[in-house]
């Protein structure tokens, strides 16, 4: 994959963690920050729509790191407080362990185990984590729903499993929480429920769901009721968007039939 430079910026972890010392003070409010966290979401979910449903392809090495943002400023009004400049915007790097899968492959049936290591135990979706075969579409969600949940609490979820909570969560721990799902009880047991509204609760439920055949997908994700007003005025555009895009990639399709699609033997 070939992808363009990105020289400056902040990335999303560092921008989250700006943005939360601020509304610990008192200075930036939290709905305030709620609305920048959807337009971030919304241009990330564009994206991995993109990414997914027009080109085939899955990132699956998501993360707060990976992404970048522009514009993200933090403004200061003249009584003390803080607003955020609203014309912030999303980049998406790291794509070393992307892959891209055959136009006719509607399974997107993935065996990286590689892809597990000591720092990124909250991104990985359960199949890939117990080291079986897994859609990678899905753990791209997973992901996100890690992510989301990530920009809107402060901090992850959790950031290791111990070797026998894998079998038996810690009840009361993130892990367990996102595994049994009571995420709802674990936000509102930690005092954290201030900071997740019920649609985008929905939306962190929706793309945490443990059975990968029933998580969501990107293209849902778009028409959530979090993203009403969002689908209402941009939901169309995608849409031409990716007719486009598909009769581009049917004129180019000869043209690559020696692509190294990813393939999954098992």
């Amino acid at each position: 994959l070939v992808t363009e430079s990105i020289d400056h910026g902040i990335n999303l972890k560092d921008f989250v963690a700006k943005a939360h010392g601020f509304i610990k003070d008192g200075k930036l409010k939290c709905k305030e920050y709620q609305k920048i966290v959807k337009y971030i979401f919304w241009q990330l979910c564009a994206v991995i729509h993109w990414l997914h449903d027009d080109m085939h392809c899955c990132h699956l090495n998501l993360s707060m790191e990976a992404i970048i943002l522009h514009n993200a400023k933090f403004i200061e009004n003249q009584d003390g407080s803080m607003c955020i400049d609203p014309s912030i915007m999303v980049k998406l790097s790291d794509f070393s362990k992307a892959e891209v899968f055959k136009p006719t492959d509607v399974t997107f049936r993935c065996m990286k185990h590689s892809l597990i290591s000591t720092n990124n135990a909250q991104y990985l979706c359960p199949k890939l984590y117990n080291e079986e075969i897994f859609d990678a579409r899905a753990e791209d969600m997973w992901s996100l729903g890690m992510i989301l949940l990530n920009c809107a609490i402060g901090e992850p979820l959790y950031e290791s499993i111990g070797i026998f909570e894998v079998a038996k969560p810690k009840r009361g721990s993130g892990y367990w929480a996102v595994m049994t799902n009571q995420l709802k009880v674990y936000l509102a047991t930690n005092n954290l429920t201030k900071f997740v509204n019920t649609k985008m609760l929905s939306m962190v439920q929706s793309l945490l769901i443990i059975e990968e055949s029933t998580r969501i997908n990107a293209q849902s994700v778009l028409k959530h009721l979090w993203f009403k007003s969002y689908y209402k005025n941009y939901g169309k555009r995608i849409e031409k968007k990716s007719i486009k895009q598909a009769e581009e990639l049917q004129k180019q399709r000869a043209k690559m039939q020696s692509f190294p699609y990813y393939y999954c033997k098992y």
